[in-house]
């Protein structure tokens, strides 16, 4: 089930408790999907039934430098649990460059917790596992690349 797919916007001012996710505006495109039906139509458990694709929109400022604000965010603005979450970021103008975006907790600063964020390249069996959800173009040159390094 789609939770969300449109552009995902910030102003870049703190308007409540929260650190805003840039100190400048920005936005990137964001699709949520919540994958826990579909698994246990095949009587499976997904560990991280909930899938996060981002891609950056050229607009404003970017969410790479900034993306465990940007996740925290996310979260709270959509009632989903981190740990629970597969982030995704895929790049429109670099074809072929999946990452998958890991969160690893590092300290608790009061009841929030603080993540050190890693990039890694998606591997084939994660690509095959969402490919259903990236556009085309990211889907076509992936399966081209898996296919020619066999």
């Amino acid at each position: 089930m789609i939770i969300y797919d449109g552009k995902y916007s910030w102003n870049g001012k703190k308007e409540d408790e929260h650190t805003p996710i840039s100190w400048w505006p920005g936005s990137c495109m964001l699709k949520i999907i919540d994958r826990s039906n579909v698994a246990s139509q095949k009587n499976v458990v997904l560990a991280k039934p909930v899938l996060v694709l981002t891609a950056e929109t050229g607009e404003g400022y970017s969410v790479k430098s900034h993306y465990q604000d940007f996740a925290k965010a996310v979260c709270r603005d959509f009632h989903l649990e981190m740990k629970r979450i597969l982030w995704v970021e895929y790049y429109p103008g670099k074809p072929g460059q999946i990452d998958i975006v890991l969160f690893d907790p590092i300290t608790r600063i009061g009841s929030e917790v603080q993540f050190s964020v890693h990039f890694r390249p998606i591997t084939e069996r994660e690509f095959e596992e969402i490919n259903m959800y990236l556009p085309e173009s990211v889907k076509y040159y992936n399966r081209k690349t898996f296919n020619q390094s066999h």
